[in-house]
């Protein structure tokens, strides 16, 4: 995000993802969404339900933007906190 840059905020709602039994029928879906609000030509997507997930990379090739998802943020956050080193009261109490 750029300060000097306004940011619209786009929700787009496809029932019909959730009952696919491909990853590129669900992006399809999402895609058809998005471009039904009016969001056909936006800069990026952010999946907020994880069941989405496996469709990013098929929406990413649909759209040419950026496809962003919930689970893969959440783990790379959790994968951070937990690579902080460990403190030495944690190291002696699991030390054989």
């Amino acid at each position: 995000m750029r300060p000097d840059r306004a940011v619209d905020i786009v929700t787009a709602l496809s029932e019909n993802a959730a009952a696919t039994d491909s990853p590129e029928d669900t992006a399809r879906h999402l895609a058809a969404a998005l471009r039904a609000v009016g969001a056909g030509d936006v800069d990026a997507v952010l999946l907020a339900q994880y069941s989405l997930t496996p469709a990013r990379e098929a929406l990413t090739a649909l759209l040419d933007v950026p496809v962003l998802d919930g689970a893969a943020a959440a783990a790379r956050e959790l994968r951070d906190l937990l690579a902080v080193a460990p403190s030495p009261a944690r190291t002696e109490a699991v030390a054989p």
